[in-house]
């Protein structure tokens, strides 16, 4: 079974794969209509659930162009420098001063974090977003709503900015430590996230999120899993789930063979050949809710 972090709630409909099938495409296999299993309906404070708004219910313009992928090994702090604007207000202002005024692909920034806490989906994290200049591949980027030169960073912002921080930290393994997590101004000459004590946000990250500062905790969406064998022998992988879910990883008798967003398609495209051949294999579909912990189910 992957290793997660913390707890996790597990789904599972256990198939065997049988791996020695010769058609050209392969019968396809789905898992659908999953029923959540007693007292496992939310995941529980102890699990620092973050929850995220996704585009679609901010209503994000779609990019004009794909990005390339990376891999985050660092993460940088921003400030919107916006008034009194807030919600999906200010998050739709961001987008279109990135994509109308500096003529970029999408958003710049990964995420988005308003003055109550909530947390907006920006640019998909596995692609390079816009937000420090020639900095920008393997750096995640994370904005608060507001001016911190003029107003002050209050409690249900500094405790989400840093609950998002340890999740993205735990998630790519990138040690909490102001060498990796840095300001704006830190990497460049910019007066960018003002005034806001980025040693005390760091210490917070890192000492991570506490029953008494997590936010709502979120149920778990059922998917559905498919895979076919394709003439060359290759495998096809595709997995279909609700709007929540952002991100799937597929794993093969415990170990990852590949990952898929919404950025690359609507049902999480993958491909994988084996190098071994094998009559069986255990295979895994892992949902992530946004940024909850995982749902694994096995096929």
């Amino acid at each position: 079974m992957p290793r997660t972090h913390r707890t996790q709630n597990l789904l599972a409909a256990t198939l065997t794969l049988l791996m020695g099938m010769t058609t050209a495409c392969g019968a396809e296999l789905e898992v659908d209509g999953l029923e959540l299993e007693e007292g496992t309906a939310a995941l529980s404070c102890e699990a620092g659930v973050v929850t995220v708004v996704p585009r679609a219910q901010w209503g994000a313009r779609p990019a004009r162009s794909t990005r390339p992928r990376h891999t985050p090994d660092r993460i940088t702090i921003h400030h919107t420098v916006q008034g009194d604007v807030s919600g999906t207000a200010a998050v739709r202002a961001v987008q279109n001063i990135h994509m109308d005024d500096n003529g970029w692909a999408d958003v710049g920034y990964h995420f988005i974090v308003d003055r109550d806490g909530t947390i907006y989906e920006g640019n998909p994290e596995l692609l390079v977003g816009a937000h420090v200049a020639s900095q920008n591949t393997g750096n995640l980027g994370i904005a608060m709503v507001g001016s911190f030169d003029r107003e002050t960073l209050d409690a249900p912002q500094k405790r989400a900015v840093a609950a998002l921080v340890n999740h993205l930290a735990s998630r790519y393994s990138i040690p909490i430590t102001r060498a990796r997590v840095k300001g704006h101004g830190e990497r460049l000459a910019t007066a960018c996230p003002g005034d806001v004590d980025l040693d005390e946000l760091v210490r917070l990250a890192a000492d991570g999120p506490r029953c008494d500062d997590a936010p709502a905790v979120t149920t778990l969406d059922p998917i559905e899993v498919y895979w076919a064998r394709l003439a060359d022998g290759s495998y096809k992988l595709h997995a279909i789930a609700g709007a929540r879910v952002a991100r799937v990883t597929y794993h093969v008798d415990g170990f990852e063979i590949g990952e898929s967003d919404r950025s690359l398609g609507a049902n999480f495209p993958d491909t994988y050949r084996f190098r071994l051949d094998a009559r069986e294999r255990l295979f895994e579909a892992v949902s992530y809710t946004h940024l909850t912990l995982p749902t694994i189910y096995s096929v």
